[in-house]
């Protein structure tokens, strides 16, 4: 079989490989693809002195969950804050039965219509919670024709603008943002 390696999401650089020499016609290898949606991680520590939400858009083995939410509770926990790290379509009454004890909820680059994270924000905003977008690429819509993944036709202009519209629209919606570069915080 074949498999494929890309650097975090949509990048320039892919390799293939073969490892698997199909010698028998009628056997096939088939490696299931892990869900994207994954239950709750907890990043507890003793005698918290606050507690956050992390909400990830994306699967758990993506990279952009791994360095972007999975990384950024393990250093709040570091720092004596408890995080629980969920996905964009987690159960909204296991969001509605933790919201009060919560700080503070990091919308780790998601947008409104991705699973539950337009519910998710209003009930944020219900309950007067501090909330944070986390955003790691100039996906927004007037630099949207030079991301790599357009020009390089990995990803559809039209789609490209639409994401990066909902993400512009929902920083917009944030008390403050996590930004990864100067020019990022600079936008």
């Amino acid at each position: 079989g074949t498999f494929e390696v890309r650097l975090g999401g949509h990048h320039e650089f892919i390799s293939y490989e073969s490892l698997i020499t199909r010698t028998d016609p009628n056997f096939d290898y088939a490696i299931k693809k892990p869900d994207d949606v994954f239950t709750p991680l907890i990043f507890a520590c003793e005698s918290p002195k606050r507690k956050s939400l992390i909400i990830s858009s994306a699967g758990l083995f993506n990279g952009s969950t791994r360095y972007r939410a999975l990384h950024l509770a393990e250093v709040l926990q570091s720092h004596g804050v408890h995080s629980t790290v969920v996905h964009a379509s987690c159960d909204l009454e296991y969001i509605k039965s933790r919201i009060v004890g919560i700080d503070f909820i990091v919308f780790q680059r998601c947008f409104e219509e991705q699973g539950n994270v337009g519910k998710i924000l209003d009930l944020a905003r219900a309950h007067d919670k501090y909330c944070l977008a986390e955003i790691d690429d100039l996906v927004f819509p007037e630099h949207v024709e030079s991301i790599g993944s357009v020009v390089g036709g990995e990803w559809q202009l039209e789609e490209a603008k639409f994401v990066a519209a909902a993400y512009e629209s929902i920083i917009q919606k944030m008390d403050s943002c996590i930004v990864s570069t100067p020019l990022l915080k600079s936008y």
